[in-house]
């Protein structure tokens, strides 16, 4: 059986122990953040992806505008209240397209803050 082995520490050490523990503490708390921001784009992203696919179907179907999509910016919370709506396949392609990219470039971003 090995002998205990006391350990004594200053105030000041102890302080600076803490402080580098907080420290990594405050960097783990960062990085959780980070990827759970990454995982919501990346759901987002999936979703889009299906939904580009059905537009898809739309468009090779010729159909100028979709009855089933629409691309509707509002405002209030309970009752919508529609400010723009358009459903022009080509143009609400266009729109997910964009928003596509820009998801991949957040990704990217969340990315190389996890790693770095």
């Amino acid at each position: 059986m090995k002998a205990e082995k006391k350990v004594s520490i200053t105030n000041t050490e102890a302080d600076e122990l803490t402080a580098k523990l907080e420290a990594q503490l405050q960097e783990i708390t960062h990085k959780k953040q980070l990827a759970d921001n990454r995982s919501v784009f990346l759901q987002k992203k999936n979703s889009l992806e299906e939904f580009k696919h059905l537009i898809e179907t739309e468009i090779s179907s010729g159909n100028f505008e979709s009855t089933k999509f629409k691309l509707t910016f509002s405002t209030g919370s309970y009752r919508e209240d529609e400010k723009f709506a358009i459903s022009n396949t080509d143009l609400v392609l266009f729109f997910v397209d964009g928003l596509t990219s820009k998801i991949d470039e957040q990704i990217l971003k969340l990315e190389t803050e996890l790693i770095g």
